[in-house]
């Protein structure tokens, strides 16, 4: 059977917000499809409720965001998920950690026990890796890569003992050109635009990174990452973005 995967940038939806549609997710899933192809079966989700509704097929990774605006709904959701399927592989992403503090990231796994892993900073090339030892190795990942402790770059979890174990930093987050294709024109988006019972609007992506050290920036900047490069998307696929977005 192919591997399940599941990725949520999950909001509220009882009263109309100007949210944004999910483009991070997007962005994991067009490379996950550009990698695996149709070898595994994504689904994206926006709306916690609709996320629920699908936990009963059993996703083997279950992939939620984590911003100050619903980390107490994907905690939520985290928990239901892993009561309603103990073996699914709970991994979290986004900048509402403090990925260079180590003792942070423990604490927040600490504390989370229901979440199995954390990706770090870009998650296009993390999600890839992840699943790619997933389909590399039989059994769950909690077997094949928490308790024997195998490192992969930009993802940190707890042993058996309660130990970090934290990943590299991915060769693609020293590229100036972002090489990862886009969700836009993968399609990834279109059922959140076409949205009628909760409108969505579309953001655009045009650069990565900071090359300034910031003492407040935890998250994304220099003096977390050591990275200075500001990293671009290629303009065309910009511009082709826009084109396949179009206002009447």
């Amino acid at each position: 059977m192919k591997p399940k995967i599941f990725l949520a940038d999950l909001v509220h939806n009882q009263h109309t917000y100007p949210y944004a549609v999910p483009l991070n997710i997007g962005k994991l899933a067009a490379n996950l499809s550009l990698k695996f192809n149709k070898r595994i079966d994504i689904k994206l989700f926006k709306f916690a409720d609709k996320l629920l509704d699908n936990l009963s097929a059993k996703p083997d990774i279950l992939a939620l965001s984590n911003y100050d605006w619903n980390v107490n709904l994907t905690r939520t959701i985290a928990r239901m998920a892993k009561k309603m399927n103990p073996d699914v592989f709970i991994v979290m992403g986004g900048p509402n950690i403090d990925g260079g503090n180590d003792l942070r990231i423990k604490n927040f796994l600490t504390n989370n026990p229901y979440v199995d892993a954390y990706i770090l900073f870009d998650g296009e090339e993390p999600i890839v890796n992840l699943v790619e030892h997933f389909m590399g190795h039989e059994g769950l990942l909690q077997d094949s890569m928490i308790n024997k402790e195998v490192s992969l770059d930009q993802i940190a979890y707890l042993n058996s003992e309660g130990e970090l174990i934290k990943g590299g930093i991915c060769p693609s987050m020293y590229l100036k050109d972002i090489p990862y294709p886009s969700a836009y024109l993968s399609g990834y988006m279109d059922e959140f635009l076409d949205s009628k019972d909760f409108p969505l609007f579309p953001i655009f992506e045009t650069t990565r990174g900071c090359p300034y050290k910031c003492s407040f920036c935890s998250a994304w900047g220099t003096a977390v990452t050591g990275i200075k490069t500001i990293r671009k998307f290629d303009l065309d696929t910009v511009f082709e973005e826009l084109e396949y977005f179009k206002l009447d």
